[in-house]
């Protein structure tokens, strides 16, 4: 019944969020595209774990996350993300969600999950189909985004704004740092602990998580 309860949030998010029925085509076209199809199928696994010792289910869900680690996507076929999920008791469910990175970044992961839960809770409580609110068309956002690259004003804007930026540069590692099984790792660390307090409040004032 969770699996199926699931399911159905799941069914309900998919048409709202492009991003679920998005596919990556590299050499297909002129240029590398992102496609939305007009439906996808995210299917929800579902597995009982209830009947075995906390040990074992411990070991099934390592083992089922190493899996899905080794497991890839292909980029051609929608959705780019799969779902399951682990019964551990009456009341106790484990989400696995498992994503390719050119969908989903961390605050539309977080969005996600929090939609998904909200309509799963409206789906058992009120034993009714779940609809999520409406939102823009992600379609918009990229007429948005190509206007902008032609657009002179939003260049200008930019180029004033980044103008007394310090650039982010990378020191060079000294020669033999790096194992020979191991590939350079460069870092940079900035702090935007100012920005903290006002971010929590824009972030309360919105109704939406810090992250």
């Amino acid at each position: 019944a969770e699996g199926t309860t699931f399911q159905a949030a799941v069914d309900g998010v998919v048409p709202g969020r492009p991003i679920l029925r998005r596919s990556v085509h590299l050499v297909t076209y002129r240029e590398p595209v992102r496609l939305v199809h007009r439906a996808a199928r995210l299917r929800v696994g579902y597995t009982d774990l209830r009947g075995l010792p906390r040990d074992e289910q411990r070991s099934r869900l390592r083992e089922f996350v190493d899996e899905e680690f080794e497991k890839r996507f292909d980029l051609a076929a929608a959705p780019l993300v799969r779902i399951h999920l682990h019964h551990i008791t009456d009341h106790d469910l484990r989400l696995v969600l498992t994503d390719c990175h050119v969908v989903l970044d961390g605050w539309s992961l977080t969005s996600l999950v929090a939609d998904l839960l909200a309509l799963h809770r409206e789906a058992v409580a009120h034993a009714t189909t779940p609809r999520p609110p409406q939102a823009p068309a992600f379609a918009e956002y990229v007429a948005l985004e190509r206007a902008a690259l032609d657009s002179e004003e939003s260049l200008t804007y930019w180029r004033d704004s980044l103008a007394a930026l310090r650039p982010v540069t990378f020191r060079r590692r000294v020669q033999g740092d790096a194992g020979a099984d191991r590939p350079p790792v460069h870092e940079v660390r900035r702090s935007y602990a100012h920005l903290a307090q006002r971010i929590g409040k824009l972030a309360k004032e919105a109704g939406v998580p810090r992250r």
